[in-house]
């Protein structure tokens, strides 16, 4: 999608037009299997740009899509979409919520990357209300998941249990 290699370059303006286009044209086709990546990247564009209101919209939208059509790893993408927006608004408690729900889902469904990911959201989340003890396991745990089957980004992107746990 042409919108996402804008927004990654920094231009959301045109990045939401893409975006809003692609959405138009689905709707247009009567097209609802479409919506979800238009409305997730329309829901990130507005959430980098503080409109949290309408990130949840978009966020929202696609949640309750995936969950009548029984997509297990949409619903735990939007609800690690909805767990950062809750953490951008200071609700870490709802913010662990959705990571904790998303984890679960990512399991069961047995998406070792998307694991991976629910445990650094999880742990980061954890470790931000001061639990460094909780969290590291989190840490440990998605590494070893993004070792264990090559995924690059975790293993570059994850935080380091060691930095985190002071003995006491």
């Amino acid at each position: 999608m042409v919108g996402r290699i804008v927004g990654d370059n920094g231009d959301y303006a045109m990045a939401r037009a893409y975006a809003e286009e692609s959405l138009a044209l689905f709707d247009e086709m009567s097209n609802p299997w479409g919506r979800p990546y238009p409305l997730q990247f329309l829901g990130n564009i507005a959430a980098v740009q503080g409109d949290l209101t309408q990130a949840a919209v978009y966020f929202e939208e696609n949640l309750t899509f995936y969950r009548q059509i029984g997509y297990p790893k949409g619903v735990g993408i939007n609800l690690t979409s909805k767990g950062g927006l809750a953490q951008l608004q200071g609700d870490w408690e709802q913010a662990m919520a959705c990571y904790a729900e998303s984890l679960a889902i990512m399991r069961e469904a047995g998406d070792k990357e998307m694991t991976a990911n629910g445990l650094y959201a999880l742990g980061g989340a954890v470790l931000h209300q001061g639990d460094a003890r909780r969290a590291a396991p989190c840490f440990a745990e998605g590494l070893a998941l993004s070792r264990e089957i090559g995924y690059r980004y975790g293993i570059a992107s994850r935080p380091s249990p060691q930095l985190h746990t002071r003995p006491t």
